[in-house]
């Protein structure tokens, strides 16, 4: 029920929008566009199917750990 909710109310406003961007964007603009709303509905569908999705928290602390060479 949760994942119909999200389509119903996700691929109007995607659309509405897509619409918007079309008409007044750079092709490097309606890439990132694409790419951030693909990643957002991906991330929705799979919450509305109570799929755990791990946090990006922990990858992020050890590439800047990584980088900056820092230690606990």
């Amino acid at each position: 029920m949760l994942t119909a909710i999200v389509l119903l109310l996700f691929v109007p406003a995607t659309l509405m929008e897509w619409l918007t961007v079309l008409k007044h964007s750079e092709k490097k603009v309606k890439v990132i566009h694409i790419a951030i709303m693909l990643i957002s509905f991906v991330l929705l569908i799979l919450y509305s199917l109570s799929v755990t999705v791990p946090s990006p928290s922990e990858g992020i602390t050890q590439v800047i750990e990584a980088i900056f060479h820092l230690e606990d």
